[in-house]
């Protein structure tokens, strides 16, 4: 059985056109708690930009993939080793997948597309205390 979940491309973010003036009159509206500010500014976005949102926005399959780093715990999202938790690591410029065994302190990696790659919470790895 399959389900079809509609989901918001960018949870818990609303895109509003205002002016500087009439910025505040945003805040009281039920569930709007601030603006999101970079240098001491609301973050603005341009009309270019909005429209490409709207445009890729009906498009299926799209998604926001979120910034992967070293350091963080992911999970494999598709192919032979999809479900395995474990650390993003570089060696030589190449993004590697790294986890832990344990029981002897070693680690086993292979190189992955970043694209196959879903951000955990540390605690969900088993690679935590790397």
């Amino acid at each position: 059985r399959k389900k079809t979940v509609e989901a918001a491309l960018f949870p818990n973010y609303i895109f509003v056109r205002t002016t500087s003036k009439e910025r505040y009159h945003v805040l009281n509206i039920y569930g709007v708690s601030r603006y999101i500010y970079f240098d001491g500014k609301p973050v603005t976005i341009s009309e270019k930009e909005i429209e490409m949102i709207m445009k890729i926005a009906v498009e299926p399959g799209v998604t926001v993939e979120p910034e992967i780093e070293v350091g963080d715990c992911v999970s494999i999202m598709d192919g032979a080793f999809a479900g395995m938790k474990g650390v993003v690591f570089e060696r030589k410029g190449k993004t590697r997948f790294g986890v832990r065994i344990s029981a002897i302190n070693q680690y086993l990696s292979f190189e992955v597309n970043s694209s196959s790659l879903r951000k955990e919470e540390p605690s969900a790895c088993s690679c935590a205390d790397h």
